[in-house]
């Protein structure tokens, strides 16, 4: 490779972000890419002199013991982990080299332990949040009652609310894993009101003949009219056309993660709640009430499981979308001795 310029990384990452979406990333993903790849090329130039002469495996455990290392600037091993998928790809995908063993100082794996809402703060919440311009009140109790993450949640489609089955299929979650989890009893009737509301924006869309909404990489070349069908609109559509970030072009698009966690922070505010009622909060409430309720029927029904551990674990980490099981142990760690501790949505116990 040759020496690192600044006008060689501008236009390495403008290349490597066409890859990126290219291969179907998304927007927060390539934006995510982006910025830990240009630390690292920005690394590499000043540094130079010092890595030159070290293979592509030789860099990356140099620029990520770095950073375990960095004094001023601390990284968790989350981040650090982080990092180093995003150099990966930047080797072994853009610039098609063989990765083999990477053998870094690794930064410190602190275990977390979660501050969480009691239940009390959770039904203020709910009943603060605002449901004008977008149903954020709904929002909220779809995370805590499912265990979505925020990104899944106000990306749902149409077709992924299945009454008739009481599921919900969240497609291309974290990881690109898709998956299904149990529809909220109390919420099947907001959802129909909030599917009829996304339906008169979808007909409102349709009678301006206004660009369909935003399909995958994929999908928008193979079946491109599938962006104006009812089936693939939002389902919780923003309430005002915005601009594509990729194409540049003005359509609908769902409500901005932005906004979801402005409403959070002025209701919290506005209620005095700490500063951790978040919208992320919702799924990590969602997982220990999940497991306290899982934990209770168990005991109730008599059954002894040799490995109550394990079973705790995988049914945690399917409801989740966990790629790896060491996130959902931290859940675990942190219910398993509880005494109050049924497998309904924890929504439907509140």
């Amino acid at each position: 490779m040759a020496e690192i310029t600044p006008k060689l990384i501008e236009q390495t990452l403008k290349k490597c972000n066409e890859h990126m979406k290219a291969r179907g990333l998304s927007k927060k993903t390539r934006d995510s890419y982006e910025s830990m790849i240009r630390r690292f090329l920005n690394w590499e130039e000043a540094n130079w002199k010092r890595i030159e002469a070290l293979s592509s495996e030789g860099r990356m455990e140099a620029f990520l013991s770095d950073l375990a290392n960095d004094k001023k600037r601390p990284i968790s091993f989350a981040t650090q982990k982080s990092y180093f998928m995003a150099v990966l790809y930047f080797y072994r995908e853009y610039m098609g080299k063989q990765i083999g063993a990477i053998n870094a100082v690794r930064a410190q794996n602190h275990q977390r332990i979660f501050n969480l809402l009691t239940r009390e703060q959770l039904l203020l919440l709910f009943e603060a949040l605002p449901v004008s311009p977008s149903n954020y009140r709904l929002l909220a109790r779809l995370m805590f009652g499912t265990g979505m993450r925020l990104d899944e949640a106000i990306s749902l489609r149409a077709k992924d609310i299945r009454f008739d089955e009481k599921l919900i299929a969240v497609q291309e979650g974290k990881g690109d894993k898709s998956r299904l989890v149990d529809m909220p009893l109390t919420l099947v009737e907001d959802l129909k009101a909030q599917l009829v509301y996304a339906r008169s924006q979808f007909d409102m869309d349709r009678s301006l003949n206004r660009l369909g909404v935003y399909l995958p990489a994929g999908l928008s070349v193979k079946y491109p009219a599938y962006a104006t069908t009812w089936e693939w609109y939002w389902a919780f559509p923003h309430w005002q056309e915005g601009q594509d970030p990729d194409e540049g072009v003005k359509r609908r698009y769902h409500v901005y993660d932005f906004d979801v966690q402005n409403a959070f922070r002025e209701t919290r505010r506005k209620l005095q709640l700490p500063e951790y009622a978040t919208a992320h909060m919702m799924r990590h409430c969602y997982a220990t009430f999940y497991l306290r309720n899982l934990l209770t029927k168990i005991k109730r029904s008599g059954v002894e499981l040799p490995n109550l551990y394990d079973f705790c674990r995988d049914a945690l980490r399917k409801k989740l979308g966990h790629v790896s099981s060491q996130t959902t142990d931290t859940y675990i760690h942190l219910v398993m001795d509880r005494d109050d501790i049924s497998d309904a949505s924890p929504l439907d116990l509140l």
